[in-house]
């Protein structure tokens, strides 16, 4: 699925160390986009992958084991299955509870099942 052309960086909010990106957004771009504020993503797979590639396989790279690898960065997501149906997971706090992580369980079934 080519997700190239759903390349924007929504928004970037440095107070909360947060931004919201479509997929098909590179990593390099979201970088150049969170420098300007003192802020930089940081699993990097070697390669200029876009993020919705780098969530789909939980892209890692040198800087993961001081940093962790891209699922360690997703707190929200919106998904749309191959059914139509649309899955929102997450929200834009950080998760402080016990209990079902669902945008990491939700990613990982999806990623088992194809």
């Amino acid at each position: 699925m080519d997700m190239t052309r759903m390349d924007k960086i929504l928004e970037v909010r440095p107070q909360d160390l947060q931004a919201d990106v479509q997929p098909g957004v590179l990593r390099k771009e979201l970088n150049r986009k969170a420098g300007r504020h003192g802020l930089f993503f940081p699993p990097g797979p070697g390669a200029d992958a876009t993020i919705g590639g780098m969530i789909a396989n939980n892209a890692s790279g040198v800087q993961t084991v001081k940093y962790g690898a891209t699922k360690d960065y997703v707190m929200k997501l919106t998904m749309v299955l191959p059914t139509g149906k649309v899955i929102h997971t997450g929200c834009k706090a950080h998760k402080s509870s016990s209990g079902y992580d669902l945008t990491r369980e939700l990613r990982a079934k999806l990623l088992n099942e194809s």
